[in-house]
């Protein structure tokens, strides 16, 4: 069932409103909570590579023992391994800052003024319509009185006859007007959702890599502990 025209153009605002209102405070909130998590994240890196620098000393000291050399060598092995992975999280990272934190600052500080400008657009360009439709209207209904009763009637039928044509015409246009501008409003309210959606999947492309880069290492750990027990014995 086809909407009636004010329906649509309520919808038409409100699409635009709840971008401003909902959307945009969401995205500033989101912008904070991805500061809180790059944080977290950085004092993560921090915390382990002080761990596994602590874990290379060890392995230090294990290459000067004389049954132990090639556990020392194991434990520097494992150290630089886990800081390569750190290195490859914190270039992650960075490109969670750039890719998204970054944009989504620079897309709500534009997109403000932007959807109040659209807004209003439609707004004044909406109201224009409408009053011209209302003037027309006004003037046929002025018509029809004065064509009632007189003896002149055929006087006022053609000037009827433009009123209901210009009418008409006012109408049409301010119906298309609005099918329009409702296309417009839920494609913007789309654009935003699609932008957020390719930030993430993109961030979530360097993420996969990195979790890829873990499994590579772990398969190689557990490897170099089944040769370590079968050369040494590790009870």
């Amino acid at each position: 069932m086809s909407r009636a025209p004010e329906e649509v153009n309520r919808l038409t605002e409100s699409t635009y409103r709840n971008v401003m209102e909902q959307f945009n405070p969401g995205l500033r909130n989101l912008i904070n909570l991805g500061k809180n998590y790059e944080k977290a994240v950085n004092a993560m890196i921090l915390a382990g590579k002080a761990y596994y620098d602590g874990v290379a000393k060890i392995g230090e000291m294990a290459n000067g023992s004389l049954v132990s050399t090639e556990l020392g060598h194991v434990l520097i092995e494992i150290s630089s391994a886990h800081k390569k992975l750190n290195e490859s999280l914190d270039e992650n990272f960075k490109k969670f800052h750039k890719e998204i934190i970054q944009e989504l600052e620079k897309k709500t500080e534009l997109d403000v003024k932007y959807m109040n400008a659209t807004l209003k657009k439609y707004q004044t360009e909406h109201r224009s319509k409408l009053d011209s439709l209302e003037k027309s209207q006004a003037e046929l209904k002025k018509i029809r009185r004065k064509s009632q009763g007189t003896r002149n009637a055929l006087k006022y039928e053609h000037k009827e006859i433009e009123y209901i044509e210009t009418v008409t015409s006012r109408q049409s246009e301010i119906q298309k007007f609005i099918a329009e501008g409702c296309r417009e409003a839920l494609l913007e309210e789309k654009r935003r959702f699609c932008f957020l959606v390719d930030k993430h999947c993109s961030f979530a492309s360097h993420i996969h890599y990195y979790h890829s880069q873990v499994g590579v290492m772990a398969n190689y750990a557990t490897c170099i502990n089944y040769v370590i027990i079968s050369i040494i014995g590790c009870d």
